[in-house]
């Protein structure tokens, strides 16, 4: 099983393999995201010319992972 920092290195490398096309041309960051007494980690989409951007939270994601065992079900 895979530590948190792989985890969110490999969840980064396969992100944009699950993205339609029009998506691809996007910038991938992973970065913290502070919250109200929290920080989370998340996958943000940047594109050139935009100031909106979604973040992707993985932090829920690695939980799910550890509980299966399994990537590929981790992210649905």
């Amino acid at each position: 099983m895979m530590n948190y920092e792989i985890f969110k290195e490999v969840v980064k490398e396969k992100f944009m393999d699950y993205m339609p096309e029009k998506f691809k041309g996007m910038e991938l960051v992973a970065e913290p995201v502070e919250k109200v007494n929290v920080t989370l980690d998340g996958i943000i989409l940047r594109e050139e010319g935009r100031n909106i951007s979604p973040t992707i939270y993985i932090n829920d994601m690695y939980k799910k992972y550890q509980d299966c065992g399994d990537l590929e079900v981790s992210h649905h």
